[in-house]
């Protein structure tokens, strides 16, 4: 019998530092979502996708992680 066989997506991440604007290249096929921590908490942000590329744009001048599935 044939079996369907989940396999769940890679979370990558992007770690940044002093930064208001970070670009990443993803390499992936589609818009990736993004998740961006700052401080332990979730942070919001601009994001514009083009092509394998996303750039974050926050408030200020910030350090923390992003998160892409």
């Amino acid at each position: 019998m044939a079996k369907f066989v989940f396999s769940p997506p890679t979370v990558k991440t992007q770690q940044f530092v002093n930064a208001s604007t970070i670009e990443v290249n993803h390499e992936l096929s589609y818009d990736p979502l993004i998740y961006i921590i700052v401080d332990g908490q979730m942070c919001f942000a601009s994001v514009s996708y083009s092509g394998q590329q996303f750039i974050v744009t926050l408030a200020s001048t910030m350090s923390g992680v992003i998160y892409y599935i």
